[in-house]
């Protein structure tokens, strides 16, 4: 059954909408949001209001991400007007809260300009999904986080409220998010460490103007988060197993080891990563016979250990696993990896570098300090 209700103008229909929307199944907040900027905008404007919403939710869930455009004006929200005691909004309070905060929004008072405001984000939102700045240019940082892992976005709303900063500054603030976010990861910290930190980090990106303004932000992040879990992120890097991380973040590590090794900060982390998989030099299941027990555990404390892991190319580490590549000495617990040869320089892919001529506890000891090294330095823990 149908019940027709017949009102005197639009307006009346959307506030009418909105007070039986009160009463019954509560809405989504974007539409009764959409709704709202409607009730505040003439009828000569209806039209135009509505091409640009359209634009915005398409920006956002037609991307090949299909992203959620209520989660979108969360993150606005975060970027364009929480101050640093405010406390975070969920998703299912924005509309309580744009109604409380319409003289910081200007939502009723200028509907069209906020909706102008928010088709501009939109185009952002979806440049930092895809591993850019909002100036639209490739960020190193921001892809890392993305290869890392896509379920991570709490480093979104920081970088919408770094609109209004240099290109460069951009990639710099990216990149000391990318360094917490993997941090994060690597530690098993709780998924909201940065999320607590939200409103303090936007409201002081938005307003960052100064090489202090920034040190200060870098220290916050630092004394919040990095610091605290020092202990912990060396304690994992000495006691490495691959069980204990996802795949794609174990490749994520080495890569980015791997190319801090080099020293290559030109090439982007996506090209190393489409060209390696992860390889152990010694392997984890080697049949070894006549081995003490000490032995056994000496060969699988090395052969577990993060120093034996390299990147290689794709068809040579599937002969590694299978063992067809030679130079395995059961015996004294050593491969000779002689038959496994660097990709060319020539492409900045050199993933075998820092390898010793021979593979033993010894040398993988040495090699696991060099890299618990290198990780800290590039971690931000130095």
């Amino acid at each position: 059954m149908f019940i027709r209700i017949q009102t005197i103008n639009v307006t009346e229909a959307l506030r009418l909408f909105e007070s039986i929307n009160e009463r019954g199944v509560r809405l989504d907040p974007v539409d009764l949001l959409k709704n709202m900027l409607f009730m505040h905008t003439s009828e000569d404007d209806y039209s135009e209001l509505r091409e640009k919403w359209t634009q915005i939710v398409r920006t956002v869930q037609k991307s090949a991400l299909k992203e959620s455009t209520i989660r979108f004006i969360r993150y606005v929200v975060m970027a364009e007007y929480l101050n640093a005691t405010d406390a975070l909004i969920r998703e299912h309070e924005l509309y309580s809260w744009f109604n409380k905060h319409t003289a910081l929004t200007k939502h009723e008072s200028e509907p069209q300009a906020f909706v102008r405001m928010l088709d501009v984000r939109a185009k952002q939102y979806v440049l930092i999904r895809n591993g850019y700045t909002t100036k639209n240019f490739y960020c190193d940082g921001v892809s890392n986080i993305r290869l890392l892992s896509s379920s991570i976005r709490q480093h979104i709303p920081c970088m919408l409220a770094a609109q209004h900063m240099s290109d460069p500054d951009q990639k710099q603030l990216a990149t000391i998010l990318e360094q917490t976010a993997f941090v994060i990861v690597f530690t098993a910290s709780p998924t909201n460490v940065l999320e607590k930190q939200q409103t303090w980090l936007t409201s002081h990106i938005r307003v960052c103007q100064s090489a202090n303004d920034f040190q200060a932000i870098r220290a916050h992040l630092y004394t919040q988060i990095l610091e605290p879990r020092f202990a912990e992120f060396t304690t994992r890097m000495h006691t490495f197993s691959p069980a204990r991380l996802k795949a794609n973040v174990m490749r994520y590590m080495l890569a980015r080891v791997t190319r801090a090794m080099m020293r290559d900060d030109q090439t982007p982390l996506e090209k190393y990563l489409k060209a390696v998989d992860v390889c152990p030099l010694l392997p984890q299941l080697p049949g070894i016979h006549n081995l003490s027990a000490a032995q056994v555990e000496q060969y699988n404390r090395a052969a577990q250990s993060i120093g034996n892991y390299v990147l290689i190319e794709k068809k040579l580490a599937k002969d590694v696993r299978s063992e067809k590549i030679t130079g395995f000495d059961a015996l004294t617990q050593s491969r000779l990896p002689y038959n496994l040869r660097m990709l060319s320089a020539s492409d900045g892919s050199a993933f075998m570098h820092r390898v010793p001529a021979r593979w033993d506890a010894a040398t993988i000891s040495d090699r696991t300090a060099f890299i618990v090294d290198v990780a800290r330095k590039l971690w931000g823990f130095a």
